[in-house]
This record gives structure tokens, C-alpha cells and sequence, in this order.
């Protein structure tokens, strides 16, 4: 379990304390970590994302708004879970070539989604990034899903797998129609492999290359105040 004694950062680490668990999902049985309780006192988290408020709109892909994570996040994440990430994914963290942590809130309302918000889709074609999702919020405020596109049997997009897969999306909405709103659950397009619910205090870690969505509810509220809404603190490692 890390501890984080305030928000100036001084931590320690008590493996014993927390709870995993590895499913390897789908067809071509991609590996997915969950760590519950994973920080100690991480309503802290909470109150830096507070104290430190600087949202911004985020990319085409996430529905809401993003701020930077507490500097060295990512960094002490990946020493402390360094023999999980080596056993469960295969890498070495002092392979790491880059890493980033982001407080992210989903507030865009479905009528305003790009299309690309519609779909699941992937973090990077590069099958050697890790994409972690550490909630800070309750199951009301829906979890993560793996997808599986239909037509390809694709789990995953790498970079051989673009243009056909690019191709295969194109050939679906000409047949099944542009999807509207949020994907939550499976469609004609995207079937759900498996989803994950939001818990404070769990992190979940996959390959970036995997097809995911978060777990929008039609009555989802889009409250941007990061002590009562959708909080997570996202984080990408590139290898």
C-alpha cells in the first residue's frame, strides 16, 4: 500500500497491505492488473487535484477535462509496483523511455461527443505502453470496459493492424449507421470482453493498445468538481 503523508509527496510502501488480482481478457488474452487500496490516505490525491485546480479541455479521445497529476506520480508508481509490471506485462521499468500521470474528468455531455468519443478506442498503436487508471470516485460514477471490434476480431490496434482496422470501421458505420452517445456495453460494432467497476482507492493497468471505454450510464451526471465527480488520475508508460 502507498502512503502519502501530504501533498508535498513523502511516501512509503507496504506491499503487503494491498490487494491484486491479473485477468487476461479476451481472445488473444491480454493481461489487465487491478490493485485495490492500492494508496494509503489517497483522499489526499483529492485534495491536491483541489488545491491545484487547472483543467483543460482534453484530446479527441477523452470526454472531459484533464490537469497534470502531482509531479513525480508516475514515477514513484512504477518503482513501487516495479516486480508486478515485470511479471504481469513484461517490463522492466528502467526500460521506461517516457511517462505522464493526468487528473481526468469525464463533463462533455453526450450530444457533444466527437466521434471518436463514441467508440472505444485505443491510448497508442504501441503494443509496449501501459495505460493505468487510478479511481477517485465511487462505482456511481461507472468503471472501464475492454471491447473487441466485430467485424475485425480485433482486441487490440497495433501498427500493423491500422489500416485494416481503419478500412473495417468505415465498412461498419456505411452499414450499421455513426454511432450516437456513449458506448456502454456491447453494440452491433463492439463487443464488451470485460469491464471493470470504478472503486475509490483501485487502479487498474493495461496495454494502451487495447481497445477500452469508460462506463458512461445514460444517467451519468457531468459534474465537474473533482470532490464529487468523476475523478481519475490517468497514467501512460512508454517502453
Amino acid at each position: 500500500m502507498i502512503t502519502i503523508a501530504n501533498t508535498s509527496r513523502r511516501t512509503s510502501f507496504e506491499p503487503e497491505s494491498f490487494h491484486y488480482r491479473v485477468d487476461y481478457v479476451g481472445r488473444e488474452r491480454q493481461p489487465v492488473l487491478i490493485i485495490d487500496n492500492v494508496f494509503q490516505q489517497a483522499e489526499k490525491l483529492v485534495d491536491y487535484c483541489v488545491g491545484n485546480l487547472n483543467f483543460h479541455n482534453a484530446d479527441s479521445f477523452y470526454p472531459g477535462i484533464r490537469m497534470s497529476g502531482p509531479q513525480g506520480y508516475d514515477k514513484f508508481l512504477a518503482v513501487q509496483l516495479r516486480s508486478l509490471i515485470q511479471q504481469v506485462f513484461g517490463a522492466p521499468i528502467d526500460r521506461i523511455r517516457g511517462a505522464r500521470s493526468v487528473y481526468s474528468m469525464v463533463v462533455t455531455p453526450p450530444e457533444k461527443l466527437g466521434l471518436l468519443q463514441r467508440i472505444p478506442h485505443c491510448d497508442s498503436a504501441d503494443e509496449n505502453t501501459l495505460a493505468c487508471v487510478h479511481y477517485l470516485c465511487g462505482p456511481e460514477h461507472g468503471g472501464t470496459s475492454l471491447y473487441r471490434h466485430v467485424s475485425t476480431g480485433f482486441e487490440n490496434v497495433n501498427v500493423q493492424r491500422q489500416d485494416a482496422y481503419r478500412n473495417a470501421l468505415q465498412a461498419d458505420f456505411e452499414r450499421q449507421g455513426m454511432p450516437s452517445g456513449y458506448i456502454n456495453g456491447s453494440t452491433p460494432i463492439f463487443e464488451r470482453t470485460a469491464s471493470y467497476e470504478a472503486a475509490f482507492n483501485r487502479l487498474v493497468m493495461y496495454r494502451g493498445f487495447n481497445f477500452h471505454s469508460g462506463n458512461i450510464a445514460a444517467d451519468f451526471p457531468f459534474d465537474s468538481n473533482p470532490g464529487t465527480g468523476r475523478l481519475t488520475l490517468n497514467t501512460f508508460y512508454y517502453f
